[in-house]
């Protein structure tokens, strides 16, 4: 299995998004007489109107199987690579551990640092269209966003100590 999709991988998958592509952009086709009766109204109407109808849903479905296969396939893989190398494999686990690591500490850090007004005012605005935002949630996004600017700063920082170190080579 393994020699196979290394071998025809990249071209099976490349088929198959090709080929969604293409059926989406066919549905599209066949509708276009439907998308040009919406041309007068107004904006705001015009997109109301478009949501509404069902044209899309292969597209956005597709996109949906491609991800969720993709992650399986990477999961599979990935704990199959951990399973029969674990001495090469120390390396990978201890960095998702520190990433874990990062994302807990940057959860409990944005816990206990409240919540800013101009974010309290976002909550509130959804909360009247019905979009509820718990503590948990809004720890989870900011934890988020802590960690990726964490990560960023050691990206960037990694990039330029390589780029120092290569000029003295």
């Amino acid at each position: 299995m393994y020699s196979f999709l290394s071998r025809y991988g990249q071209l099976i998958a490349l088929g198959i998004g090709v080929f969604i592509t293409l059926v989406f952009f066919i549905i599209i086709g066949a509708n276009n007489s439907y998308i040009e009766s919406l041309a007068d109204m107004k904006r705001l109407e015009y997109n109301a109107a478009l949501s509404q109808t069902s044209i899309f849903d292969f597209g956005l479905y597709g996109t949906f199987a491609l991800i969720i296969l993709t992650t399986l396939a990477v999961l599979a893989f990935g704990v199959l690579g951990i399973v029969t190398d674990i001495k090469g494999s120390m390396k990978s686990l201890i960095g998702f551990g520190a990433l874990i690591l990062i994302f807990v500490i940057s959860y409990f850090v944005a816990g206990s640092m409240g919540d800013s007004d101009s974010v309290l005012a976002v909550i509130e605005k959804m909360a009247t269209r019905g979009q509820i935002i718990t503590p948990g949630i809004s720890n989870f996004i900011s934890a988020s966003l802590i960690t990726t600017l964490i990560l960023g700063g050691i990206t960037t920082l990694g990039a330029i100590v390589s780029a120092i170190w290569n000029l003295f080579r």
